[in-house]
């Protein structure tokens, strides 16, 4: 790992009961519930505010410690590797200016989330790709890309947006220190999975708005022309 530390991904927003299997369902990011819920090792985040610097912080990655443990301290570090400004949870060094943030609020009414700056500089921490990278700021309140919401509980989220007409959609995910790795999925024959009780379910189903929209439509249409077709009757 190295003092850069262990790079940081993006992961769908996990708490520790789910993260552990005690939990029944996830719980939806966003609602009052899940934010009432410990995160994941991982995606829990301390703010601690730097002396003599206003308005800058350092991001410590919350791990508990039980009795007679002394774990180590990292705290979210941006570093150059391979071209890129990619995020690490590093050893906090208290000094390191790769270790201090600044939180830009939404310059708009209703703007859910803001910016998440380097202290000095304008680089942003942006989640428009698959990982969390460093670019600079985006002026404008309309670049979904660059926004994060610094949840009580200790995510931080990058929440679900869209870009390209809609036509590339991301669902909300958090800065993840220690992911999981990912499950492989294989196609077997049905009798298996069922005897083994393997089911699936839908979570946070949601309708486009154009989808909406178009049903809407559909339906008056046809309420327009029931009408119409009773009206001749009579």
């Amino acid at each position: 790992e190295g003092f850069d530390g262990q790079v940081v991904e993006l992961a769908p927003c996990t708490t520790s009961s789910e993260a552990a299997g005690t939990d029944g369902l996830p719980a939806e990011v966003g609602r009052e519930a899940a934010l009432n819920e410990v995160p994941k090792l991982g995606q829990g985040f301390a703010r601690v505010s730097v002396d003599g610097e206003d308005g800058v912080f350092e991001l410590r990655e919350a791990v508990e410690a039980h009795e007679g443990e002394h774990p180590e301290v990292r705290c979210l570090t941006h570093v150059s590797k391979s071209g890129e400004m990619v995020l690490t949870a590093a050893p906090c060094s208290g000094t390191l200016p790769s270790q201090r943030w600044r939180f830009q609020e939404p310059s708009e009414k209703g703007d859910i989330g803001g910016k998440l700056k380097a202290a000095s500089g304008n680089l942003c921490i942006d989640a428009g790709s698959t990982k969390p990278l460093l670019f600079a700021c985006m002026p404008g309140h309309d670049f979904l890309g660059q926004r994060w919401v610094l949840h009580r509980n200790g995510w931080i989220e990058a929440p679900r947006y869209w870009a390209d007409n809609g036509r590339k959609k991301l669902a909300a995910r958090c800065l993840d220190s220690r992911p999981f790795r990912d499950v492989e999925l294989v196609g077997a024959e049905c009798r298996g999975p069922e005897q083994a009780s393997i089911v699936w379910e839908k979570l946070w189903e949601t309708t486009p708005l154009e989808t909406r929209l178009l049903h809407e439509a559909h339906s008056a249409k046809a309420a327009a022309e029931a009408t119409k077709s009773e009206g001749q009757e009579e």
